[in-house]
């Protein structure tokens, strides 16, 4: 996977912006990854099963869809431990970034930049403590998402011998003069 490649990437980059830019990158990669994974298994059962309904599979949430494959095909997948926990973390860091909201904080004196990290955020329309999604990218994080993620993937297919790969054709042509 090329987020992989990015986990391999911020190791060996000096830490600061360089780091910070390919550990995340690491991390949407892999659950975008994941996202891509499910909608294509999906489309192929609804290829060999016409009682599958890709359109109402594809409406759910990542977790719902993760849920009905196991029950589908009566998986043993723990969902208290990895990688379904992991993965449950990936796609909530996930949405903090694709679905951001509005948060808030009580006046706080910083002294140094890093202790913009220790500031406790809020969500204005309930009061619950809100994590910023900068403060869950790490190496630790990238390593995990993707770990947890890629043997997930690598279950579910051998599991099913259903193996989604993206495909497309195209045509390379000249342009008019």
């Amino acid at each position: 996977m090329s987020s992989s490649k990015l986990v391999a990437l911020g190791r060996v980059v000096p830490s600061g912006d360089e780091s910070f830019a390919a550990f995340s990158g690491s991390m949407l990669l892999a659950v975008v990854g994941l996202e891509s994974f499910l909608n294509s298994f999906g489309f192929l059962v609804s290829q060999k099963d016409e009682s599958f309904q890709f359109d109402d599979y594809e409406q759910k949430r990542v977790e719902e869809k993760i849920d009905l494959l196991i029950k589908l095909y009566d998986l043993d997948l723990s969902k208290g431990k990895r990688p379904y926990q992991t993965i449950k973390t990936a796609i909530t860091w996930r949405n903090s970034i694709a679905h951001s909201k509005p948060t808030y904080t009580e006046g706080t004196n910083i002294q140094s930049p890093h202790q913009v990290f220790e500031v406790k955020l809020c969500h204005p329309s309930n009061h619950k403590k809100y994590t910023p999604y900068e403060q869950m990218v790490s190496e630790k994080n990238a390593n995990l998402f993707n770990l947890d993620i890629v043997s997930f993937i690598t279950f579910i297919e051998a599991e099913t011998g259903i193996k989604p790969r993206a495909r497309s054709t195209y045509q390379i042509s000249t342009l008019p003069s």
